[in-house]
Formats: structure tokens, C-alpha cells, sequence
């Protein structure tokens, strides 16, 4: 491939979902993921919200896979991979 790929390419402005191997991957997926991901790793394992924000996360772990987040990127806290079911 000698262009670079565009978000449009892959969703384009009027579309709010695209189907990606069976998976609906939903617009701003993938910056909800990384949004959670963060609050996540600040937050103590008592704090109020936790378990909803790692369940958010484990659901969108198929669709992070399809997109291949996992075969490029490994997460440096094993700990959070752990809370989410993801392995380091």
C-alpha cells in the first residue's frame, strides 16, 4: 500500500457503523476504548464505577481484536490487562 488509509476510507462522515468481519463496529469505538482504558487505570480497584467501566471494556474487546489493537500494542500494566481479560 503506498497511500496512507483515511478514516473516511473506512467510515465514511455519513455512517455511523461499519460491519468489519461480522463485527458492527460503532463510531468512536475505538475512542471510547482508549477513554476507558484511561479512567480505568486511575481508578482504585474500590472505586464506585470500576465494574461498569471494565465491563464496557470487555465487551469491546472483539471488536479492539478485529481491528487488530492486540496484534500491534501490548499493554505495559499487566494489571489492567488482567482486570479487563486481556492477556500481556
Amino acid at each position: 500500500m503506498s497511500e496512507p488509509v483515511l478514516p473516511e476510507h473506512l467510515l465514511p462522515d455519513d455512517q455511523s457503523f461499519a460491519d468489519l468481519n461480522g463485527i458492527t463496529v460503532r463510531k468512536g469505538t475505538a475512542g471510547a476504548f482508549f477513554a476507558n482504558l484511561r479512567a480505568l487505570n486511575e481508578m482504585s480497584i474500590s472505586a464506585p464505577g470500576r465494574e461498569a467501566i471494565v465491563e464496557q471494556l470487555k465487551q469491546a474487546i472483539p471488536t479492539m481484536r478485529e481491528l487488530g489493537l492486540f496484534e500491534m500494542f501490548t499493554f505495559r500494566s499487566p494489571e489492567l490487562a488482567e482486570a479487563i481479560g486481556v492477556s500481556p
